[in-house]
């Protein structure tokens, strides 16, 4: 078995660039964050947001993937528990009624999560055999069209969690 990095920081760094690494791989995903940032103006905005549509339009489709916490779990050993680390995804698209050649984002968005659920229910092993393996994604609230807080943007929105089982070098 590959050996983890030496600190739990370390590990839960390594975890969440391999989540937002196989998120990155998901049709329709946009552009995936695994750190927050700050934009100031409007090109700031675009270029860190934007994506191009088939359309040749720039509309905003991201992922946020964000370090919610942990949980020991019973198995292990008294100073070295397994455990999960705790991941809050959040999916965005910018609302599209409907594209020029067709389409809505509507349509794209429903899309985009369920490969994204299809793309957690096999492979579970984060090439870490034995040692990191995530479970189902879990849908936290129903699919909204609101005002997202975090992008500013009027679109469609789901919240997801994930949890990552650790098992710890020894």
């Amino acid at each position: 078995m590959p050996e983890l990095p030496a600190t739990d920081a370390e590990i839960e760094l390594l975890v969440r660039g391999l989540v937002a690494a196989k998120v990155g791989g998901v049709e329709g995903v946009g552009k995936v964050f695994a750190e927050p940032f700050f934009v100031s103006g409007k090109q700031q905005y675009v270029e860190k947001l934007g994506v191009e549509n088939a359309e040749g339009d720039i509309e905003v489709r991201c992922l946020f993937v964000e370090f919610a916490g942990f949980e020991d779990m019973p198995k292990g050993c008294e100073d070295a528990p397994h455990y999960y680390l705790l991941y809050q995804l959040r999916a965005v698209q910018e609302f599209i009624a409907e594209r020029e050649g067709g389409g809505s984002s509507a349509k794209d968005f429903a899309a985009f999560v369920m490969n994204l659920r299809a793309a957690f229910l096999t492979g579970r092993d984060l090439g870490y055999s034995g040692r990191l393996y995530h479970e189902r994604l879990t849908q936290t609230r129903r699919v909204a069209l609101e005002d997202d807080d975090y992008t500013g943007v009027f679109g469609h929105a789901a919240p997801f969690t994930l949890k990552v089982e650790v098992v710890p070098n020894g």
